[in-house]
């Protein structure tokens, strides 16, 4: 899908369903720069057995990431609003 080579989004989700689109957004070619909390990360890093400990990164956190951008953001700080 060359058209999604263009375009870049924002993630700023958790649970399953949205991780799992952007997941394939980026399969499919888009941009996807995902954002966690700097402190508390992503609660999907909790579940399930630790592939990565030292990273706070399990299979499942591993495998709907895949292809994404990550970087952490405070968007309760003013610095965290001139992304």
């Amino acid at each position: 899908m060359e058209p999604l080579k263009r375009l870049t989004v924002l993630s700023l989700e958790q649970a399953t369903v949205l991780p799992y689109l952007t997941y394939r957004l980026a399969h499919d070619g888009m941009n996807v720069i995902r954002v966690e909390h700097p402190v508390y990360g992503d609660p999907n890093r909790l579940v399930g057995e630790k592939v990565l400990a030292e990273e706070r990164m399990n299979s499942y956190f591993l495998c709907i990431n895949a292809g994404k951008k990550c970087i952490t953001l405070d968007l309760a700080r003013e610095e965290g609003h001139n992304l």
